[in-house]
């Protein structure tokens, strides 16, 4: 088989305008992301902007965001900014493969939907919750952000987390197939190390950080005259800069704490060792966190560390171990726990722990966030690739052809695609794909549709074949382990059928649109389109959602918004709403044909070789037609990939698998009872008792 290489891509980073505070992990993490792609392409504001606009080895782009002095102009400047962060995205679509939405991200919806419609793919790395932020700074727009987050959270394709913690913290817990842990975090210990040793510090704690409500600040200051109290002589650090920063010092400054509290404006970076350095312990009362850089930072320069429990604080600091976790926020809490820490009669073998896990856990390394599947039959690289497709014949004008490989420009109506596929005939499969450039909805609710339809379900059944089994296109049914398949072609109302079956029935469902049979006559469940089905069955009528689906109507579009709500809700729960089973053995098969009679008639078909031939014909125009969507309609280019195929290796296997398929249906079918069920124009519901007493009667 012909070699392949995995391509590099480029990478797009965006931010919501940031401030001094995102400096460090936005770094961080460029860094890594600039030893794993050709080229960084950065859109970003504020301090990002200005950090990042004269590094050569980024593409920064600049969008710059206005507060706004009430709810309303809040609210419009924070949708002309999503604005702006989309028209770059938009510039930037020939430039950029896949995006990553950081700081600020979860709530950039319509960012989000633009590069849905530009096919990309598109991860979010959540820093901290988004909506616990707003809710700490009792924010009015808190309920708009957590709606504007679930729409993001549920088009994005994967979602980095720093901790299982933030699972639960961020009610995440619908999106866990596609959440990975790992962190953007990694220390230069050249820098921060230990200068000054835990026993030769003054009595010296603090906090450094940004001036913010979600950071627990006022709570740290309404705890120092409680912690003065007991520790006289102890000295307060405070050091930072943000939206609090007169609301800080005006606290000071009434509480008669500006003798006691040295407080500074923003530390450069560079500069935060020699003070961390000083520190004995660094106190964090935040109500949320993802992975904060401070805390890992003075655990390098070893200094200990107190922290309420939220975000990935817990998987690092265990408490008396390798820090101090407090309970809550509370001032009461900060200012015992405090005193806990600094009475600890192992405090510097603490300070020692944490230095040595951090060196441990956070020296550089890659991480990877996509599970490996040991020796697949097809691989599916989607994104840009550099064709190997010399030496070829060349057919039709844009199919080029060697053994084993193809290699085409094609498009259809809106769509534009380019792909490669090593192994065509035999052996492991390889696509490369470009992603076509689809317009419309089906972009953003089916991601990868061109690639499925065009190429993934007919391989598939292609390669099935060569393992015994029969991708068969029907719908299939279970009771008491006895299997039934529904087939016809379009509108011949096998989903209404597959939905009473399931509803009137009590029968298990196992696929409305592809079945596998073995050639021992057992059926395998392939429920391709299973939250759909779901969604018919719980919320359609049977008797009328055929008809006006196939007509633009108010009545139409409203159920069409109920199904997009529904997958919103259901796309990422793995349990189901209907009775599923995974096999049956192959009991009876009905051929459904729709017809302008008035009533339904049934009648038993015992000419196994033209029920076999109807079945293989119905199989091949499936695979011909295709799904048709909004704006495209997917069907006969990978029969026109064969046929052209064919034309230059006319005794290739694959044209073979086509012509063979009727002989081994013969083959699977004797045994198997067929009926031919000849439905009115207008669906019934009273047809499946019909067939329910068929069924009971054998």
């Amino acid at each position: 088989m012909a070699s392949y290489e995995k391509r590099p891509c480029n990478i797009g980073l965006l931010t919501f305008p940031i401030s001094n505070s995102g400096l460090t992990p936005l770094s961080n993490l460029v860094n890594i992301l600039s030893s794993l792609s050709d080229k960084i392409y950065l859109i970003t504001g504020s301090a990002g902007y200005e950090f990042f606009a004269d590094d050569q080895k980024i593409c920064t782009y600049r969008v710059e965001h206005t507060l706004g002095s009430n709810i309303f102009t809040r609210a419009i400047n924070y949708f002309l900014t999503q604005l702006k962060i989309s028209y770059n995205l938009i510039k930037l679509r020939n430039k950029v493969d896949v995006w990553i939405f950081f700081i600020g991200g979860e709530g950039l919806t319509l960012p989000m939907l633009t590069a849905k419609l530009l096919r990309k793919k598109v991860a979010i790395a959540s820093a901290g919750s988004g909506w616990k932020v707003a809710q700490a700074r009792k924010d009015l727009l808190t309920k708009v952000l957590v709606l504007l987050q679930s729409i993001t959270y549920s088009l994005t394709d994967k979602i980095v987390l720093y901790s299982p913690n933030l699972i639960e913290e961020g009610n995440l817990q619908k999106y866990r197939n596609k959440i990975s842990i790992a962190h953007e975090h990694f220390l230069n210990f050249d820098k921060f190390k230990v200068e000054k040793q835990l026993n030769e510090r003054d009595d010296l704690i603090g906090y450094i950080g940004r001036l913010s409500e979600e950071k627990g600040i006022l709570n740290f200051i309404e705890a120092i005259p409680k912690i003065l109290e007991i520790e006289n002589g102890l000295k307060i650090f405070i050091g930072g800069d943000g939206q609090l920063r007169g609301k800080v010092e005006q606290c000071l400054r009434e509480k008669n704490l500006d003798s006691k509290v040295q407080f500074t404006g923003w530390i450069p970076h560079d500069e935060l060792p020699k003070y961390l350095n000083e520190l004995r312990l660094l106190v964090l009362p935040s109500y949320t966190e993802g992975l904060p850089n401070i805390m890992l930072e003075a655990m390098a320069c070893g200094t200990p560390v107190l922290a309420t429990p939220v975000g990935a604080i817990p998987d690092i600091i265990k408490d008396g171990e390798t820090g101090f976790i407090m309970e809550n926020n509370s001032p009461e809490c900060i200012a015992k726990n405090i005193i806990r820490a600094l009475n600890h009669p192992n405090l510097e073998q603490i300070s020692q722990n944490a230095r040595a896990l951090v060196e441990k856990e956070f020296t550089f390394s890659y991480f990877e966030t996509e599970e490996e599947i040991d020796n697949p039959d097809i691989i599916l690289n989607i994104g840009k690739f550099t064709p190997s497709n010399n030496d070829c014949y060349i057919v039709d004008y844009n199919y080029y052809i060697k053994d084993n490989y193809i290699y085409c420009k094609d498009f259809g109506g809106t769509a534009r695609w380019e792909m490669e596929i090593f192994g065509f005939e035999e052996g492991k499969t390889v696509i490369n794909y470009d992603d076509g450039k689809i317009l419309g909805p089906e972009a953003i609710f089916y991601p990868d549709l061109l690639p499925q339809d065009i190429l993934l379900r007919p391989l598939i059944e292609y390669k099935l074949s060569k393992k015994g089994y029969l991708l068969l296109h029907g719908a299939g049914i279970s009771k008491d382990n006895q299997g039934y398949i529904l087939s016809g072609r379009g509108s011949s109302f096998k989903t209404s059928l597959c939905m009473d079956f399931v509803r009137k029935g009590k029968f298990d469902f196992l696929g409305d649109d592809k079945i596998i049979i073995s050639n021992e006559g057992k059926i395998l469940s392939f429920p391709v389109h299973l939250k759909a089905f779901e969604f018919k069955v719980n919320n359609l009528n049977t008797e009328s959602f055929r008809d006006s689906s196939n007509s633009l109507t108010f009545s139409s579009l409203v159920k069409f918004s109920n199904f997009i709500r529904y997958l919103y809700n259901e796309a990422h729960n793995k349990s189901h709403k209907i009775p599923l089973t995974t096999s049956s053995m192959l009991k009876a098969i009905f051929l459904i044909v729709r017809t302008n009679i008035q009533d339904v008639r049934i009648k038993e078909e015992t000419n196994i070789e033209r029920v076999a031939k109807r079945l293989a014909i119905n199989n091949l125009a499936d695979i011909i037609k295709g799904h048709t969507f909004m704006l495209f309609d997917s069907g006969q280019y990978f029969y026109k990939y064969v046929l052209a195929y064919s034309f230059v290796f006319p005794d290739c296997e694959i044209i073979e698998h086509w012509k063979d398929l009727q002989k081994e249906l013969k083959e699977i079918l004797k045994d198997v009872t067929v009926y031919e069920i000849k439905i009115p124009q207008k669906y019934n519901s009273n047809i499946v008792e019909k067939i329910l007493e068929i069924i009971g009667g054998k």
